[in-house]
């Protein structure tokens, strides 16, 4: 009598049954190739103790000919690097997509790994053929990725 109580359960309930197991193998799925990834927390990671650098390059060339050539000290670039300081305030891994601009110009790109509750110390840099670059004009844009 007993098999005959759980066999009717069963029979009384077998499209819940069925719709649950879809469900739950779909939305394995679904989370399996990213499509639920929204439902994960992010990595909390902030850039900090920004210093920015721009210094002149100079080079010493001589101009004219004979007895006129005079010693003329010219600008030939400006070094830009900027330090930084990553910070992950979660307990999630994440990569950080930290690019450098100058206006418009973007001048330098890297990604990072900092791993959940740790923060590392970074540079970013290039020589630039111009001679005008500001510190006050550099920009700093990071983007945050899932590990």
């Amino acid at each position: 009598m007993q098999s005959n109580i759980k066999t009717g359960f069963i029979e009384k309930n077998k499209t819940l049954l069925i719709v649950i197991i879809l469900v739950a193998g779909v939305s394995g799925a679904l989370y399996w190739w990213g499509y639920l990834g929204f439902l994960l927390p992010n990595p909390s990671i902030s850039l900090i103790e920004v210093n920015k650098n721009a210094e002149k390059d100079w080079q010493t060339v001589w101009e004219g000919e004979g007895m006129l050539a005079q010693e003329v000290t010219k600008c030939i670039g400006t070094n830009i690097s900027v330090s930084f300081t990553l910070v992950n305030s979660g307990d999630i891994d994440g990569y950080v997509n930290v690019r450098l601009y100058y206006g418009d110009m973007s001048v330098d790109l890297d990604r990072y790994f900092v791993k959940g509750g740790e923060e590392v110390r970074k540079n970013l840099g290039k020589k630039v053929i111009s001679c005008n670059i500001k510190e006050d004009n550099l920009e700093l844009v990071y983007t945050i990725e899932r590990s």
